[in-house]
């Protein structure tokens, strides 16, 4: 915890958070910028979800796809007047940059990296709202907006990574705390957003998603993947396992009995291993510990009994639950 958080446990950072609101600093996501005359063509052509469909100041979440179905990032993004707005897993930054680099010269567009100049903020609970914008019909899955806050120009996107009252905010990197005192909210910390982003059932890369997680596995098909666009890179497989075929495996929610799991123990049933835990952490709002873990299998109906195996051999107990375990 930095001296601009508060001197609070990350319990008491949650609750305050889910009962008035909060603001944290994300160094995990990245901002990158795709500008140019074909960069929505070029997007719409690489990702699952609609981009060409959208317009001005609306976005969504999707995934890009090799052509045999391996992940390259999921991402986020926000169509601006002259670019489109991304914002990606930091640690998939490079690869992406790296994959879509094949294409881009044989394309009229440029990707440009925007985390020297800008920080990722998350601004959550029921006060964000009123904190910035007071249209209460922007949609919480796509739409978003420029904003004037702290005396700067900030790009807001409506964020549900912890519960349906969320935005990210790009600010520029100097104007971190005078946006923060102008949004006149409880200054939290990457832990307290990172407990409440797995009661909101929210995966993350490099937790519970890597490359081998397809979108239809993920948890996150309704909201990454249109059906009604036109043709991207993997489609084939997507689509062939959505109406050929049941997904190898499937995001999950757990309760553990006890408090001493941890992320990478192994998870069971009857003897055959079904994956490992993803995030774990402890839920004011359950008062128990939960996890998100991607499991083999698509039978994990709620009050399932799954057995987990520690790093020191000892056992415990996971009940499924259904996500997100808290609304």
């Amino acid at each position: 915890m930095t001296k601009d958080e508060p001197n609070l446990s990350i319990d008491e950072q949650v609750t305050t958070a889910r009962r008035t609101g909060g603001v944290a600093v994300i160094p995990w996501r990245s901002q990158l910028d795709l500008t140019g005359p074909d960069r929505v063509r070029f997007l719409d052509g690489q990702c699952t979800q609609d981009v060409a469909g959208r317009g001005l100041h609306q976005g969504g979440y999707g995934f890009l796809l090799e052509p045999k179905g391996q992940v390259v990032t999921d991402l986020e993004f926000l169509v601006l007047e002259d670019r489109l707005a991304l914002e990606v897993p930091t640690q998939r930054k490079d690869t992406l940059t790296g994959w879509l680099s094949r294409f881009l010269l044989l394309s009229d567009a440029e990707l440009v990296d925007r985390d020297q100049e800008t920080r990722t903020l998350m601004v959550v609970g029921p006060r964000a709202e009123a904190a910035l914008t007071a249209d209460q019909r922007l949609d919480p899955e796509v739409d978003g907006a420029v904003l004037e806050l702290g005396g700067v120009s900030v790009v807001a996107r409506r964020d549900q990574t912890c519960g349906p009252l969320g935005w990210s905010l790009r600010v520029p990197s100097g104007a971190v705390d005078a946006v923060i005192r102008t949004a006149g909210l409880q200054r939290i910390s990457e832990g307290a957003v990172e407990v409440m982003r797995v009661e909101s059932g929210r995966p993350r890369f490099g937790r519970e998603l890597d490359p081998s997680v397809l979108p239809v596995e993920s948890g996150q098909e309704a909201r990454a993947v249109s059906y009604d666009k036109g043709c991207y890179c993997g489609q084939e497989v997507v689509a062939r396992q959505r109406y050929l075929g049941k997904p190898r495996k499937r995001l999950v929610g757990l309760v553990l009995d006890g408090t001493d799991a941890a992320s990478g123990d192994a998870v069971s049933s009857d003897g055959a291993q079904l994956g490992v835990l993803g995030s774990v952490c402890r839920s004011p709002g359950l008062d128990a510990v939960i996890a998100l873990a991607v499991l083999r299998g698509d039978d994990h109906s709620p009050g399932a009994r799954r057995d987990v195996t520690r790093s020191d051999g000892g056992t415990t107990v996971a009940t499924v639950a259904p996500l997100p375990f808290l609304t």
